[in-house]
């Protein structure tokens, strides 16, 4: 990878996690997925920027989306919502 490649996904992370602070601040519940891009490094920044490291989903198969979409929306409807 050459340098500015590097430095440019050095920038997107950080920007990543810079926004994902904001959000958790403000109780904002994040869940966070990627398709086929299970990494070490996508590994640690998803499951750091989900609200729990149990709300980090990595599909390898995307037929297996709607699933891991279910999944997401029955925690939700767990959830109560006020104003």
């Amino acid at each position: 990878m050459s340098q500015l490649r590097k430095t440019a996904a050095h920038n997107v992370d950080g920007w990543t996690k810079d926004v994902c602070i904001r959000l958790k601040n403000q109780d904002v519940q994040i869940y966070t997925m990627v398709l086929q891009a299970d990494t070490v490094a996508n590994r640690s920044l998803y499951s750091a920027c989900a609200s729990d490291p149990s709300d980090y989903y990595a599909v390898e198969d995307p037929a297996k989306l709607p699933n891991v979409f279910q999944t997401i929306a029955n925690k939700f409807s767990r959830l109560q919502l006020t104003n």
